[in-house]
């Protein structure tokens, strides 16, 4: 396999940050609801273009709001941790949320944890513990593609073999497709083939020839070799590193400080992932059996530096919370990219409504890099889900007003979907049932 690269350098250049401030009277509320972040390298919304996010609700709107305090979350956070060890009758290792209201003048964001990062030492979660957050990775990979295309260096109707050869169908299948999932190119995670210690080039290389699950364009089927892919062409045009690209133009600018991509060694402060000893999910008896316990993952049977621009990174749930707003709210993208990003294709819409419910949150679409979300029945976010060994996590940000959550797990069949479904229902309920009895 040939990767094509571009022969100019992406060199760094400065940002900086540019805050809308809070205005003293409700009549500017509106105009402070978001920061707008500005770099030489990123394309970023100017002040006067408010994303269309941001909704002008006065704070005592939110007098009532659920998490006014960080109490309610702090519940919630216990029993899911005490919900997902049920199956054995004890609890998850550890649990972390986040909550970020968009309408609250100031940075508030509340984060309540529950467990441990380390069973065996007994080391307890702190709010800056940072887990594996599997395929939450894809959505800073596919905001480094739409800025690229923002810039003018990739189009989304750029064949794949402008970039990569050795696909036989590679001209039918667009960047568009690997942002959405219709290029049906099979997914090297369910190969036997696929081993943690194999280089992004040998993870393609695991279905070069492999005739693809459909005809470009024609169904959809979720694969991270598209993400694999992608980052291999944000390297080719770039001539710079997957990583340092995410880093440049995210990481450093959005001040998450408690985010990387995981290389190989574990940074401070990174909890360890646990599984369990036999497979209950499809046999649950298997978890009163004598012998059951939760195994501490090895990094060296993790498929967390594979994942790579699939799933490579690690994060905290303030960090992911904080990331999904600013790139929904229209801080990372221009309105054009970010609508494109927020159009749940045809083919998505109609193979999830096969799917079923998690609780309180229905996976109803898939865009370019992020899913579309319903939660408590009628509220829509986008956000995406996370899961690879010792790790499970889910994270949305709702359209109409902002609002954020995050939730993540250091056990690797901890429900994160039904989980932040329970956070957003508990948000939203006591607000929709105060509008319900509104005269």
């Amino acid at each position: 396999m040939l990767i094509k690269r571009n022969q100019q350098d992406e060199r760094p250049r400065p940002f900086w940050w540019s805050s809308i401030l809070a205005l003293a009277t409700i009549l500017f509320f509106e105009d402070a609801c978001f920061r707008n972040l500005q770099s030489s390298i990123s394309p970023i919304t100017s002040a006067s273009h408010r994303p269309a996010s941001c909704f002008a609700q006065s704070p005592e709107n939110w007098s009532g709001h659920p998490f006014a305090s960080k109490d309610r979350l702090q519940q919630i956070v216990d029993q899911l941790r005490a919900d997902g060890g049920s199956p054995w009758n004890g609890q998850v290792p550890g649990v972390a949320a986040t909550v970020i209201p968009a309408n609250v003048l100031g940075d508030d964001l509340i984060t309540a944890v529950s467990g441990y990062s380390d069973l065996a030492t007994k080391t307890r979660l702190q709010a800056d513990s940072a887990f594996h957050i599997g395929s939450i990775t894809k959505t800073f990979t596919a905001a480094l593609i739409l800025q690229l295309c923002q810039e003018g260096t990739l189009s989304l109707q750029d064949p794949m073999s402008t970039w990569i050869d050795g696909f036989s169908y590679g001209t039918d299948v667009t960047v568009e497709m690997l942002l959405n999932h219709t290029s049906g190119i099979p997914d090297f995670v369910s190969l036997s083939t696929h081993h943690p210690d194999d280089s992004p080039r040998d993870s393609i290389n695991h279905v070069l020839d492999l005739a693809p699950d459909f005809l470009p364009g024609s169904s959809w089927k979720y694969s991270n070799t598209n993400f694999t892919i992608l980052g291999l062409i944000a390297e080719g045009v770039t001539s710079s590193t997957w990583e340092d690209l995410v880093t440049r133009r995210f990481l450093r600018p959005l001040k998450l400080d408690h985010t990387y991509v995981w290389t190989g060694t574990p940074r401070k402060g990174t909890v360890s992932g646990y599984e369990p000893s036999c497979n209950y999910v499809e046999n649950p008896a298997c978890a009163h059996e004598e012998g059951f316990s939760l195994k501490k993952v090895r990094a060296e049977n993790a498929d967390w530096k594979v994942a790579w621009a699939a799933g490579a990174i690690v994060s905290t749930s303030a960090d992911v919370a904080t990331w999904m707003q600013a790139l929904v709210t229209g801080t990372v993208l221009d309105q054009k990219h970010l609508k494109r990003m927020m159009t749940a294709s045809p083919h998505s819409v109609a193979v999830l409504a096969q799917g079923h419910p998690y609780g309180e949150l229905e996976w109803i679409g898939y865009g370019l890099g992020l899913c579309q979300f319903r939660i408590a029945g009628d509220r829509i976010g986008w956000g995406h889900s996370g899961a690879i060994h010792g790790g499970m996590g889910n994270v949305i940000c709702m359209i109409d007003t902002g609002d954020a959550f995050s939730l993540l797990s250091n056990y690797g069949k901890f429900d994160a979907r039904s989980g932040l479904g329970r956070i957003g229902s508990d948000v939203y309920e006591p607000l929709r049932s105060n509008n319900d009895d509104t005269p």
